[in-house]
């Protein structure tokens, strides 16, 4: 979902992530999944769309369109992936950003441990203790998809 790209790589001020979000959500091939959590457990309102069996959805906080989280979720058959039905197949969650001058010397944290099946990562950043960065992969199954 292109909106996801727009939202994810800028840092898009309020009035255009509200009509970003309003834009897709009028597409005829979006669907409204309503209020949802995310894997962080906030709460937000959800869009997806479906494509090979895999459905891509977006969670976006009510308050200020920010986007939260999406993930891929199977909801049929897909070319090589043997999971069930309503598994999460990756999820990605967001944090707020800010845009700075340049990248710090060394990174403010080291990305280990890897991702493993089920198991999603949350790391404080030193020196920062109201960010952290999210590593999260997951292969459970969630509720069938509506």
């Amino acid at each position: 979902m292109q909106v996801g790209d727009l939202l994810r790589e800028t840092d898009a001020p309020p009035d255009l992530r509200a009509a970003l979000y309003r834009a897709a959500a009028g597409l005829p091939e979006v669907k409204s999944l309503g209020t949802m959590t995310d894997e962080l457990g906030r709460r937000g309102v959800g869009l997806a769309i479906d494509g090979a069996g895999i459905r891509h959805e977006l969670v976006f906080s009510a308050a200020t369109s920010a986007l939260l989280a999406e993930r891929d979720v199977l909801v049929g058959r897909a070319r090589g992936i043997q999971a069930a039905i309503g598994t999460v197949l990756d999820w990605s969650a967001y944090s707020a950003g800010e845009v700075v001058d340049g990248l710090p010397a060394a990174p403010p944290l080291p990305l280990t441990p890897p991702c493993v099946k089920g198991a999603g990562t949350g790391l404080s950043v030193p020196g920062r203790p109201q960010e952290s960065v999210i590593v999260g992969s997951s292969a459970r199954p969630l509720a069938p998809p509506r």
